[in-house]
């Protein structure tokens, strides 16, 4: 930490940015990983360094410029979403996980919300990119892209089932109603894709 310390005045943040996968993935207790996290509040404080969360940040110091970034980036590769959007079974997920994530909101039901904010996670996503099969260590669990979306479409049409029966009742001959409609293009696109899944595994 020597160095954040020698740092100018002027210079009053640091990011520090790491995947989780640091703390006993990819750096087992045995390396003593742990240890140095719990060592490192007490070395900065010793070095005038502290540590404060971003919304700590956000009341402390007042910004200094802006940055443009006209388009969404990750530490991933070519910096671009490819790794979770780059083929169409990412991107129908995603577009099914939003779907959903539209009506667990209106219904205000933290327990609703917290199961899809897990499902959410941009891993199930990840999983599915077209390339992953045979990289050494595997950072995916499943043998095929298609396994991971066949298996997170079960999940997510089994979830989509029980926040609908959270819905207000609707009635099912009213066509102007766009709740009903919301439904009924999900059930269709679900059995569109299933109806995919099936081709590709011939």
């Amino acid at each position: 930490m020597a160095w954040i310390g020698a740092l100018p005045p002027e210079e009053q943040l640091v990011n520090l940015y790491m995947n989780y996968e640091v703390l006993g993935s990819k750096y087992g207790a045995e390396t003593g990983i742990f240890d140095f996290f719990r060592a490192l509040p007490e070395q900065g404080a010793a070095r005038g360094i502290g540590f404060s969360t971003p919304s700590e940040i956000l009341n402390l110091l007042k910004p200094v410029d802006a940055v443009a970034v006209p388009e969404p980036v990750s530490y991933q590769g070519d910096k671009t979403l490819a790794p979770w959007l780059g083929n169409e079974l990412q991107r129908a997920a995603f577009e099914k996980i939003n779907q959903i994530g539209r009506q667990v909101v209106s219904l205000s039901n933290r327990r609703l919300i917290q199961e899809w904010l897990y499902l959410a996670g941009n891993d199930h996503l990840r999983y599915m990119e077209s390339g992953l099969v045979g990289r050494a260590p595997s950072p995916t669990p499943y043998e095929m892209p298609f396994s991971a979306f066949g298996n997170y479409m079960n999940v997510l049409s089994d979830f989509a089932a029980r926040v609908a029966t959270q819905l207000p009742p609707v009635h099912e001959n009213d066509d102007q109603n766009p709740l009903l409609a919301t439904i009924r293009k999900q059930e269709e696109e679900l059995a569109a894709l299933e109806k995919e899944m099936k081709k590709y595994k011939k």
